[in-house]
């Protein structure tokens, strides 16, 4: 049971009026970090996916994502000639399902990516068809989100309204794009930081 103090707080964040923190401001990857090894690139993707600079044990499932997100976004790019940022995929895994590939929203989003099965189910067969599995998880993450940037061009934050199926006039509209680009440029801000001399 809610108590009153519970619900107004719970009232006045879905309504975006309880006080956050500024948003981290854009940081563009470090010239050191342009063509990174891929255990250094593992490792800003698992910190975007924590949101902590403490890194999980080595069995953590999340190298395992984190590689899985690499190789992934590697492969489209060098097909497509395309520019997806590993980190923004993870921000938006991050967000939308923790990590949890068998995450399943009250609306009936699945998997990673929190793909809607109605909408997407099908539409990318080269993913494969088992939105719960990480590697069709991820891989549906990625190619959404290549959709939504698509149609939204320089307007990253248009384009994650539109993968998060927020409207302009919600709550979320003010929150989803803060918390993915914020979950990315901390983690970029904190290597920067730890890389300068």
């Amino acid at each position: 049971m809610l108590t009153v103090r519970k619900r107004l707080a719970l009232v006045l964040m879905l309504a975006g009026c309880t006080h956050a923190p500024p948003p981290t401001p854009e940081v563009e990857l470090p010239a050191i970090f342009a063509a990174p090894p891929n255990a250094q690139r593992d490792t800003l993707i698992v910190r975007v996916l924590t949101r902590h600079h403490r890194l999980p044990p080595p069995d953590s499932h999340l190298w395992r994502l984190a590689a899985t997100i690499r190789e992934q976004v590697d492969t489209v790019n060098a097909r497509t000639g395309d520019d997806v940022d590993p980190l923004m995929i993870a921000g938006i895994i991050h967000v939308e399902s923790g990590g949890d590939s068998l995450a399943v929203s009250h609306v009936g989003a699945v998997g990673l990516g929190q793909i809607m099965p109605k909408v997407w189910g099908g539409v990318f067969p080269q993913c494969g068809e088992d939105l719960r599995s990480l590697e069709t998880g991820v891989c549906y993450t990625i190619n959404v989100w290549r959709y939504y940037r698509g149609r939204f061009p320089e307007q990253p934050r248009r384009a994650l309204l539109a993968y998060n199926g927020c409207r302009p006039a919600w709550p979320c509209a003010h929150q989803y794009p803060r918390w993915v680009m914020n979950a990315r440029a901390s983690t970029l801000a904190a290597e920067a930081s730890t890389s300068l001399p």
